[in-house]
């Protein structure tokens, strides 16, 4: 608990901070980014639902709290020159995940319209309804169900 208040207090090497806390917890996100997405494509998962949009929310948290440290941690080194590379890398991180934003959303408000239901009728026959075959001579039965 110590370590991750010399963390956020800019008190740790850069080099810890870099790659010991945000390489491992990019490479977490991103598994879980990965298995959330292909969850959502197979249809096991509703993006509407919290358990789709809360991890991805923590995510974002963990990561905004990652690149604050490591801009802290950055003068923390032994060349100045490293503490301007991942000053400059911060901001790059910060500009594509903006660029990144920009260019899905699009997508995903197309993912959340799929994911709302839409007003109509569905019209189901009582036969596909109980999962009967149609007998020869009967009339055939319809119920009309209002979303």
């Amino acid at each position: 608990m110590e370590t991750l208040k010399r963390v956020w207090a800019g008190q740790e090497r850069l080099w810890k901070v870099w790659w010991l806390v945000g390489v491992p917890l990019w490479i977490v996100l991103e598994i879980i980014w990965i298995l959330l997405l292909n969850r959502q494509k197979n249809g096991l998962f509703d993006v509407r639902s919290p358990g789709y949009w809360l991890p991805a929310i923590v995510g974002v948290a963990l990561w905004i709290l990652w690149l604050i440290a490591a801009w802290r941690s950055s003068p923390n080194v032994v060349n100045q020159m490293w503490k301007w590379v991942a000053r400059v890398l911060i901001v790059l991180f910060v500009a594509l995940s903006v660029i990144a934003l920009l260019a899905a959303r699009e997508e995903w408000q197309q993912r959340l319209a799929m994911a709302t239901p839409s007003q109509g009728e569905i019209t189901v026959s009582w036969r596909e309804a109980q999962g009967n075959q149609h007998l020869p001579g009967q009339p055939e039965q319809s119920v009309q169900i209002r979303t």
